[in-house]
């Protein structure tokens, strides 16, 4: 997925102050979003505003059911020509493996979301062809916005979808990350989300 933006003449990535002392990390499994270790429930009313400057793409190592490492580099510093994607041909081994249990390397996106409501961080990592998907369309719409100049992150909600596959004719529960606004900052989308009603705006882009 190639989602460098070049010649835009602008500096996209203005990231946001972060700590990791309040980071919650969400999980996707059966069509739900679930954080933390009694995994609570993300319900699809609550709104999130994406820091795109957070987007990473990488490789994390799992064995013995845990990672054991983890090999990344958010887009913002691969513009910049601060860091470059690492390459699979130069990951550590780690060796041996039991493929049986998915156990090495796999490619992962990881993005960090912020809850309008409490302010709180919500890390995703996924490493399905569905979750990257999923930010694929998500990055996809950002990038648009960004080349008709506005510099600003979408506000979304976490849904799913159904995407079809060959083992099951209903296909299987994949994240969707539908738009509702569009925002600065945290700050300014803190302030939309006030100005609203309780209810949840349709969303722009599904």
């Amino acid at each position: 997925m190639e989602l460098a933006i070049k010649n835009s003449g602008m500096s996209v990535f203005d990231s946001f102050e972060k700590s990791n002392s309040n980071m919650n990390y969400v999980k996707f499994k059966g069509g739900d979003f679930t954080f933390g270790k009694d995994e609570d429930m993300i319900m699809d009313d609550e709104l999130f505003m994406a820091d795109m400057s957070s987007l990473a793409k990488g490789f994390i190592c799992w064995k013995g059911r845990k990672p054991v490492d983890e090999q990344m580099a958010t887009y913002i510093d691969v513009e910049n020509g601060n860091a470059s994607f690492p390459s699979e041909k130069e990951l550590p081994d780690h060796s041996p493996y039991n493929s049986d249990k998915g156990e090495g390397w796999s490619e992962q996106l990881k993005i960090i979301f912020y809850h309008l409501e409490t302010g709180e961080q919500f890390q995703f990592a996924t490493t399905t062809v569905g979750g990257n998907r999923g930010i694929g369309e998500l990055t996809t719409a950002w990038v648009k916005e960004v080349r008709r100049g506005n510099l600003h992150n979408p506000v979304v909600s976490m849904a799913h979808w159904m995407m079809p596959n060959s083992f099951n004719p209903k296909g299987s529960a994949a994240p969707k990350f539908p738009i509702h606004s569009w925002a600065k900052d945290i700050d300014d989308a803190q302030k939309k989300a006030k100005a609203t009603t309780a209810k949840l705006a349709e969303p722009t882009i599904v």
